[in-house]
């Protein structure tokens, strides 16, 4: 009885059907798909000619991206979405992003 005080009650909970939400609006449990296809969006912006200034939204949630999955499996985590990213223009602005994220240095 003290532990469900302490917790609140079961329909006090998430359920699988209310995504959590981070600050940003990203939803906290993207697939893996979803997190690469917001990196390639990212690595795309950049490519041609966009500013981190101009979209904070998307470099925000390139970054929260970024520090779930050092959550996750830390550098191990991170090198695997990563590489999921094909060979483009504008890649390497996500790791200059993530850059001072756990292990990672960019």
């Amino acid at each position: 009885m003290a532990l469900q005080a302490a917790w609140g009650t079961e329909s006090d909970q998430l359920t699988h059907d209310e995504p959590e939400i981070e600050p940003t609006g990203m939803k906290s449990h993207m697939t893996d798909q979803e997190m690469v296809n917001t990196l390639v969006a990212l690595a795309q912006y950049y490519a041609g000619g966009g500013r981190s200034s101009d979209n904070r939204t998307l470099v925000d949630q390139a970054r929260d991206i970024g520090r779930t999955l050092d959550r996750r499996g830390g550098i191990k985590e991170m090198r695997r979405i990563f590489n999921m990213i094909p060979p483009m223009q504008g890649k390497r602005t996500v790791e200059m992003e993530w850059d001072g994220i756990g292990g990672w240095s960019g």
